[in-house]
């Protein structure tokens, strides 16, 4: 399966290939223990195989960051539109533009999801997830720089700034409706499994340990 081919294409960063390599050579302790020495032969291969991978220390991007970013392009003039109409009603025609922007955080959380690696723990997914949410708070910076630049009048220059440095990853709570702006109460999303990394390698570790 697609766990066992990551091992088999030596595609594992470092903590993946600690985390089992520390399984391994658990099992092959006990069977040392047990006896079983056509477990035990089987496991040392196993071993060496993992030993010999040369895991990656880099912190890889998400899977589906490029359409993260993306949809953080299209997000930017929606926080632009909810910042200048802050302190007033909306208009039909806004209120209907400003319901684009929940939905753009529900699909960036989707693909949030979706790059989560097989054998990523909960820290390892939250620093990829945060270092991309930093790309996108850094471009929003950047493009609010370059407006900026463009002498806009002061009252269009303040509102495009808040907007575009990245309130909906880092501003407070919106004193006008109350709450923080979507992508900023956006959560990482945790592993379903409540053993987290450990159990998908115990799994692939011991399909196949019969003796």
């Amino acid at each position: 399966n697609q766990m066992h081919q990551q091992v088999d294409d030596g595609k594992l960063t470092q903590q993946e290939k600690e985390m089992l390599l520390q399984q391994v050579t658990e099992k092959l302790e006990a069977a040392t223990k047990d006896n079983k020495p056509k477990l035990v032969q089987k496991l040392q291969a196993r071993k060496a195989k993992l030993t010999d991978i040369s895991a990656s220390t880099k912190q890889t991007p998400l899977k589906f960051q490029n359409e993260i970013l993306k949809l953080n392009l299209e997000l930017r003039p929606l926080l632009a539109l909810e910042e200048s109409t802050k302190g007033r009603l909306l208009s039909i025609k806004e209120t209907q533009t400003l319901a684009r922007k929940d939905e753009i955080d529900d699909e960036i959380l989707e693909y949030e999801r979706k790059s989560r690696g097989w054998f990523e723990d909960d820290v390892g997914f939250e620093a990829r997830v945060q270092a991309c949410r930093d790309v996108c708070a850094s471009r929003n910076k950047t493009a609010a720089n370059k407006k900026k630049g463009k002498k806009a009048t002061p009252a269009a220059s303040s509102a495009s700034t808040k907007a575009s440095f990245g309130s909906a990853w880092t501003s407070a709570p919106s004193k006008s409706r109350g709450r923080l702006p979507a992508a900023a109460r956006r959560p990482v999303a945790k592993s379903s499994n409540s053993k987290g990394a450990s159990g998908l390698f115990a799994a692939m570790m011991g399909d196949s340990d019969s003796d």
